[in-house]
């Protein structure tokens, strides 16, 4: 079976939910953390998508090292996150 795709966003506006309605609706694929300006919209948007990480702010986002892995780190054999 192939690895599972862990997913960033980073923005909680309309094309941040368009995107985690559809990373949810696709096999194999899971948001891992959602970060944005404002704490109290990142908390609303971690709740409606069942998203566990969260963090405020966009350098936060990218250093987070949650499983051992940062943002642009390889995590499948086919794609990168890059930002």
């Amino acid at each position: 079976m192939a690895e599972e795709l862990r997913w960033a966003i980073i923005g909680t506006g309309f094309i941040s939910n368009t995107v985690a309605e559809a990373i949810a609706a696709s096999p194999g694929s899971q948001i891992e953390l959602v970060s944005g300006r404002d704490a109290g919209r990142v908390a609303e948007f971690a709740e409606r998508h069942r998203i566990a990480r969260t963090c405020v702010g966009f350098a936060e986002a990218v250093t987070d090292s949650g499983r051992g892995r940062r943002l642009g780190d390889r995590v499948s054999a086919r794609s990168t996150i890059t930002l």
